[in-house]
């Protein structure tokens, strides 16, 4: 066997002590030193105090000998309980493990994407002003130990700068914790192309995103040795002899090896690696994963900025200038309470009273002509800003047009009398930015529209007609230079890949610290006087889907439009109140993607600030809404009232009423209102049951197993179940494949449909199968939904780890609304009752014989229907009975007395299908259930007719 010194001078390798904590001394020959952990951290990983390079920060980790004590806290409740943990992980013998321990020769391979904005500064903003401020992050990451007991407190303005630490501290303990769990050992690596130094890696799970990873991550490996057994040569004698003496473990080559992520092949999961200096022996390895450090560094750096605004009350964004005017300099400078704070923690104070009622006309030259009554009510209340000092936000249930509003609202800000030139529009997933993209470049040009991707994205992952919108510099997608960047009007990015922009100063703060340093060096040179107003570069900020983006992640995009230290008022006040914020979401789907269950750590800032009394007990809002009061109207009664900081989208143009019943009673308080057409497509499948509604719940008990590598749960029963229904419809002829979309909580059962379906007799090629987040914010004709789980004992398990669809009320909610046609459910009806959300859409089916039994239980039905014994299936809290839909009381009322309704009734309920249209906007926006009444409004309700001149608030 080959001995590892013989090829140091090979390698050009430097050789350091990981056991002992020795760092690298210096840079090897003609390669690029990469700033990555030194060992795999099997630890939990805490920031430390570390030194800052010119434009890149380096937080060096502090590996801690025992799990902290927040995260023990957090997982003292789970690990008590469990008596048998399916979810754990496989077990790897010591043979193996031990070689993730050893001292360890380094080689490391240079990425050849990442922006060095140390280079790039210079050639931005000049050398003059590259080097007036750098993130202070030795000085503000001096917390050591983090108690989660914080994130009980309230959130205020002095305590928030802790509070998110903690909670970013938590995510990356938490995604090590994962990263590690995704460890492969023994894997075997083939040559892709020797030249370029390209290797496969297979990788289990990659398809459905188990393993967060992106181009240019670090991914380790440790070279294995093997006997003729095919373990670890002299591992078991090494282990008895005392295995942490110090010396190198006898079972791999003793070189370990940070390598690059070139490239990621979902479908056939495969990671492409870059191993320079690669000296193949077995071509087997044990391979290690990391947390994804880079974000983090970004998350910490935009809270440091957001925490020095939050701290600078009172100070005036002019101070060191040499004004002429004192009366001018003191009217710049008056003390008020800073615009970050106004976002991030919003008063009653910081709103408007509202005295008069709304006009309820706009006079706007819309720039899509499709916009409903709620839709232009939210675009009018941003452009005239009469809402007061704080974030605007669009709640937007499924198919409600969120993203179509915010377009519009981005093109009319550019075209208001507000001086808002440049704006940042950003989503938290690049498929919801590339949406974004799409819409507004039917409106703007190249020069006026940047597309900005992180380096480490393809050109394959970005839509061809986007393309053109893009800056690409050395085949890489890039940054364009200063004079560039700042004709454009929209930058469209992704929340985390703002922090392209935080890093490379192009902020409001950067750009206005370069004015300033500009304009006093020409006020000196020429005798020239600081002009008397000044305008941000960027207006406003607007943030799409923003229920799924994480505070920290959220904040990235606000330092950028942050306004430097104090939000103070510029000589026109009304024009210049800082940049506006608009966020677009929803709280009741999906939230953020994170490795942490910590509650403080999922919730967004979009529903953190929805939970605020200013936006949760306003009048007008959605949870206060009095189903039997005027619909989301402001009369003259309520005046004088605090105008809303929000506008509530109602009109759902995707789902049938069926499909739409459940989840509105259950999480909008029935306040949606279906506008979709042509969803009676599929009425004539001979699937449907009892009513004949496009909804069936499908029963079944066969078992659900679990898979022995952690996919988690399968259940063959259920896959045939599925794949059966899907080759019903496309025999049908009614629906192509494409149009239908089979979802699972269990990526096990995912791999199995997609199994199952492309093989005889089913041999469907085109039908979508994944995960349900993989289908957050799409939709489709046809959604046939696995729940998978039929066995209770288990479900705290997958509770704890985010797992399955019960007791799980957003997964619940996204699951149902994906569909527009046709839903199908297939579950077992007594696991399920034991969740609130699911017993509530299985009451609505049993109600109206949506009802498919399993073959044993047909005997049980038929008996049920001669009387001959009670129904076994009950909800599980009797004593309060499901709500019953508005949607479903109308769809009731129209099946069984259309033909003898036809009179005003049949003219509100015209969205349902009745005769009459309603030509106007607003009065399609009544609620269904009001119609269903011979007198709409009780007295008492209003005072007078005149009062009814009222407008949707």
């Amino acid at each position: 066997m080959a001995n590892t010194n013989s090829h140091m001078g090979w390698h050009k390798l430097e050789v350091e002590n990981t056991m002992n904590g020795m760092a690298p001394k210096g840079k090897p020959t003609g390669r690029q030193m990469m700033t990555t952990p030194e060992t795999k951290p099997e630890l939990v990983m805490l920031y430390s105090s570390s030194s800052v390079s010119l434009g890149v920060s380096r937080l060096d980790s502090l590996e801690v000998p025992q799990i902290d004590a927040a995260m023990e806290k957090h997982n003292k409740s789970i690990n008590s309980e469990r008596a048998f943990d399916v979810y754990a992980r496989p077990f790897v013998p010591r043979t193996f493990t031990a070689l993730n321990e050893s001292p360890a020769t380094r080689v490391y391979t240079s990425s050849s994407r990442d922006k060095e904005f140390s280079r790039y500064l210079p050639h931005f903003i000049g050398q003059l002003f590259a080097g007036t401020e750098h993130p202070d992050l030795a000085a503000l990451l001096n917390m050591q130990f983090l108690d989660s007991d914080i994130l009980h407190n309230s959130l205020t303005r002095e305590g928030y700068y802790t509070y998110f630490l903690t909670c970013i501290n938590l995510e990356a303990q938490a995604q090590q914790t994962e990263s590690s769990s995704n460890d492969i050992f023994k894997a075997h690596i083939q040559t892709r192309d020797y030249q370029q130094q390209l290797y496969n890696l297979q990788v289990p799970g990659l398809r459905e995103n188990s393993l967060r990873i992106e181009r240019d991550d670090l991914v380790m490996l440790r070279q294995l040795r093997l006997d003729h057994q095919g373990l670890p040569y002299g591992m078991n004698a090494w282990l008895q002899g005392g295995a942490f003496t110090g010396q190198p473990a006898p079972g791999w080559t003793g070189v370990h090896y940070n390598a690059s992520v070139f490239g990621i092949h979902k479908a056939s999961e495969t990671l492409v690696l870059r191993i320079e200096d690669l000296y193949p022996e077995s071509m087997l390895f044990n391979v290690m994963f990391t947390m994804q450090r880079k974000r983090f560094e970004t998350l910490i750096y935009a809270l440091s900025l957001v925490h020095r605004s939050l701290q600078s009350y009172g100070r005036g964004i002019w101070d060191g200038l040499k004004v002429s005017n004192f009366n001018q300099r003191a009217s710049l400078d008056s003390p008020r309470d800073c615009w970050i704070r106004r976002m991030l923690i919003p008063t009653e104070n910081d709103g408007i009273l509202q005295e008069t009622l709304n006009k309820g006309v706009f006079r706007h030259s819309l720039f899509d002509e499709q916009l409903n009554f709620e839709q232009m009510k939210a675009v009018d209340s941003i452009k005239k800003r009469d809402y007061g000092d704080l974030p605007f936000i669009i709640s937007g249930p499924p198919g409600t047009g969120k993203t179509k509003t915010l377009v519009e609202t981005a093109l009319q800000l550019l075209n208001s009398d507000q001086e808002i030139d440049h704006m940042v529009v950003c989503a938290p997933s690049d498929a919801a930015a590339d949406t974004l993209a799409q819409r507004l470049r039917v409106h703007l040009k190249p020069p006026e529209l940047l597309r900005l991707n992180a380096p480490s994205r393809t050109f394959e992952e970005v839509p061809e007609a986007l393309l053109a919108y893009c800056f690409v510099e050395d085949a890489t997608f890039s940054l364009p230079p200063l004079p560039v960047l700042l004709h454009y009007k929209i930058i469209v990015t992704t929340c985390r890949d703002a922090g392209i922009l935080l890093w490379a100063k192009a902020t409001n703060r950067d750009l206005s610290t370069c004015e300033t340093a500009a304009c006093s060096l020409l006020s000196a040179l020429h005798k020239q006087s600081y002009p008397s107003t000044r305008r941000l570069h960027w207006g406003a900020l607007l943030m799409d889907e923003a229920a799924q983006s994480t505070e920290p992640e959220s904040l990235i995009p606000l330092a950028v439009v942050m306004p430097p230290d104090e939000a103070g008022p510029s000589v026109n006040e009304k024009k210049n109140r800082g940049p506006l914020l608009i966020m677009a979401g929803d709280q009741k789907q999906l939230g953020p993607r994170t490795a942490s269950r910590v509650d403080a750590v999922r919730t967004s800032l979009f529903e953190r600030l929805f939970e605020r009394p200013r936006y949760r007990d306003h009048p007008l809002s959605r949870k206060r809404v009095n189903t039997s009061a005027p619909y989301f109207v402001l009369t003259q009664g309520m005046l004088p009232i605090i105008r809303p900081p929000f506008s509530n989208l109602v009109r759902n143009y995707r789902s049938h009423p069926s499909i739409l019943a459940v989840p509105n009673v259950l999480f909008y308080n029935d306040t949606l209102i279906p506008e979709a057409t042509g969803t009676d497509s599929l009425k004539t499948w001979t699937g449907w049951k009892g009513r004949r509604w496009p909804v069936l719940f499908a029963c079944h008990d066969g078992l659900d197993e679990v898979e022995c590598h952690g996919g988690g749960w399968y259940n063959h029963q259920e896959a045939r179940v599925a794949c059966s229904y899907a080759s019903s419809l496309v025999r049908s002829g009614l629906i192509r494949q494409d149009d239908i979309i089979i979802m699972s909580p269990f990526v096990a059962q995912v791999r199995l449909l997609r199994q199952m379906i492309r093989a005889k007799p089913y041999d469907l090629w085109e039908v979508n199968i994944g995960p349900m987040e993989a289908f957050q914010g799409l939709e489709s004709r046809f959604v046939i939904l696995c729940t998978t789980r039929t066995r209770d004992r288990f479900l705290d398990q997958d509770k704890a780890r985010g797992l399955g669809i019960i007791n799980e009320p957003e997964r619940f909610n996204v699951a149902l609304t994906r569909a527009k046609d046709g839903l199908i459910v297939i579950g077992n009806l007594y696991v399920l009752a034991i969740d609130p959300h699911w017993t509530a859409f299985m009451s609505f089916c049993r109600r109206h014989d949506l009802w498919d039994d399993h073959p044993r239980q047909a005997t049980t039905r038929a008996a049920l229907s001669n009387g001959c014994m009670m129904d076994p299936w009950q909800p599980a809290n009797e004593s309060m009975p499901p709500p019953i839909s508005g949607l479903e009381t109308a769809l009731v009322y129209k099946e069984d007395n259309v033909e003898d309704e036809r009179g005003a009734l049949s003219k509100k309920l015209g969205f349902f299908g009745f005769a009459a249209e309603d030509g106007s906007m607003y009065s399609s926006g009544l609620a269904v259930e009001e119609a269903l009444r011979d007198d709409v409004y009780d007295e008492g309700d209003v005072e007078d007719d005149e009062d009814w001149t009222q407008t949707a608030a």
